[in-house]
């Protein structure tokens, strides 16, 4: 595992260089991301209620922060309200790990919507390190 995790660090910093205003990215998949899936996940990915949702973030400057907030937000309009309502369905702080320019771990969602997940500094809870957008649909 190890030897893989070097080569993928170096090919996401160097995708991550290209792009101007991008310092970080998340990454999502159904199944635990490295070097051979990486290319392949989706931007906004399909997931089932009650499956695991596999994350890395990855971040071109190192993370100096050693805890972590991890935020999921749903969107829902069920009232057709002009503006979705928010609801913060899971939320957890978490180790950085070793590697400061990448953290991987996975969590669970039980309803089906239109999600965010935001990683946030500890430090900087104003501003999320990345974010980017999901779906979960029903079983």
């Amino acid at each position: 595992m190890k030897n893989l995790l070097a080569p993928l660090i170096i090919a996401v910093i160097l995708l991550l260089s290209a792009c101007d205003k991008r310092e970080a990215a998340i990454f999502l998949g159904a199944n635990p991301i490295n070097l051979n899936n990486i290319a392949t996940t989706q931007e906004s990915p399909v997931f089932k209620e009650r499956q695991r949702i596999y994350f890395t973030l990855v971040s071109k400057q190192p993370v100096e922060s050693p805890v972590l907030r991890l935020q999921t937000i749903k969107l829902d309009n069920k009232y057709n309200y002009p503006i979705p309502q928010m609801e913060i369905p899971y939320a957890v702080d978490m180790e950085r790990g070793s590697n400061p320019n990448v953290v991987s771990d996975y969590f669970v969602l039980h309803q089906d919507g239109t999600y965010f997940i935001r990683i946030f500094s500890l430090d900087n809870l104003d501003k999320p390190i990345a974010e980017a957008e999901f779906f979960v649909e029903k079983r």
